[in-house]
């Protein structure tokens, strides 16, 4: 059987996009900004559209009763990894159907929340409607952070713009929103009342996205700077050089001062490597930076071909176990080459999750707090 290619990248994308307003609610002026810079593409996008693709491809396969495209090459290993989302998808598709017989399932929907950010559209990977129940579902195919559904502005945008698709259609009560991040086997799901959703949508959202779709509105850094295009900002340059010359040295800071920076020390950090990059793929493509310059970074040798070099090496006899390395397997090596259940089955008692080395993390984060008491530094090794 063969596909038509769905082609998810030659999408138009809205000023105001979904995917962005964690970005442009916080920090209006930047979605005009950002307009004055090419978007670009990396390796990790590109993959990530594909993947998306690959999984409408097979979902609309299962939704038609046929069979899923074959595919090949980096598109196998892809499909490999999207296998726990589809399973998830199906399952949850069928036990809306066992519930109700009229459920609906949507692929790759466009939905439009214009109603409160002008000219916005986004597209919804999976919308499900059962009963009096919508339920958006999102895919990120990325390894980088796991994403909560919690008040996330993309997925409840999305919500909105269903809502505004089906309200003739369905008496819809409940809002269910869904991430799913198959590659760290995250799912994360959050609820609301349609109401909510709309009075968020009205109240919360409207005023914002119209200072950001007229270029007005304060700028402002956080988290929220890690996607933004404007590589170079000075507003980001100049909230980042403060805190670094109002706080020379941490021995005279108080408990509280201390509290204080710690809160902001990945924003420094991420924002001198985003620097980094910007003046290198500067200076790549011909422009030149004051005092700086590219030049060679260390590398490593390499076999140009590992065969020939063990062929080589067996036609003078050298025996394998002087040539070649034989080690167990990883833990996760392990399991995906057995399958979870028959490595739990066969060595779940032979494996042991030691405690972590100690971490930093701010009083926000949802692991167990840990202590000088209640840590065997001895015992500390490193996960896989």
């Amino acid at each position: 059987m063969t596909t038509a290619a769905i082609n998810h990248t030659s999408r138009v994308h809205a000023v105001l996009s979904a995917s962005a307003a964690d970005r442009w609610m916080h920090c209006p002026p930047s979605a005009r900004l950002a307009e004055r810079y090419p978007q670009t593409s990396s390796s990790y996008a590109e993959e990530g559209t594909r993947a998306h693709e690959i999984a409408e491809q097979c979902l609309r396969a299962f939704k038609d009763g046929m069979p899923e495209p074959v595919y090949h090459g980096d598109d196998l290993r892809v499909r490999a990894e999207l296998q726990p989302y589809i399973d998830w998808i199906v399952e949850t598709y069928n036990e809306y159907k066992d519930k109700s017989p009229d459920t609906l399932m949507l692929l790759e929907t466009r939905v439009d929340f214009s109603s409160v950010v002008p000219d916005g559209f986004g597209t919804g990977d999976v919308i499900i409607i059962s009963g009096t129940t919508l339920h958006i579902i999102d895919l990120k195919f990325g390894k980088g952070v796991p994403v909560e559904a919690a008040l996330n502005p993309q997925l409840m945008l999305y919500a909105l713009g269903a809502l505004n698709l089906f309200e003739d259609l369905y008496d819809i009560n409940l809002v269910r929103m869904t991430i799913n991040q198959p590659r760290l086997d995250h799912i994360s799901t959050s609820f609301a009342s349609a109401a909510e959703i709309r009075y968020w949508g009205d109240h919360k959202v409207a005023p914002v996205a119209k200072q950001a779709y007229e270029g007005k509105g304060e700028f402002a850094c956080g988290d929220w700077c890690r996607w933004c295009p404007v590589k170079n900002c000075k507003h980001r340059a100049i909230v980042n050089q403060k805190l670094i010359e109002d706080h020379p040295d941490p021995a005279v800071l108080s408990k509280k001062d201390l509290g204080a920076v710690l809160q902001q020390l990945d924003q420094v950090k991420a924002w001198m490597e985003t620097l980094k990059t910007y003046a290198t793929d500067q200076i790549l493509s011909g422009e030149q930076i004051p005092g700086w310059k590219l030049v060679e970074g260390r590398s490593l040798r390499k076999y140009i071909d590992e065969d020939k070099v063990a062929a080589k090496l067996k036609s003078e006899d050298y025996a394998d176990a002087v040539i070649f390395e034989k080690r167990l397997l990883g833990i996760t090596a392990m399991e995906k080459t057995l399958g979870k259940k028959i490595f739990n089955a066969l060595l779940g008692d032979l494996v042991v999750k030691p405690a972590g080395a100690p971490t930093l993390a701010p009083e926000s984060d949802k692991r167990k707090e840990c202590n000088s008491a209640t840590i065997d530094f001895a015992d500390i090794k490193e996960e896989e």
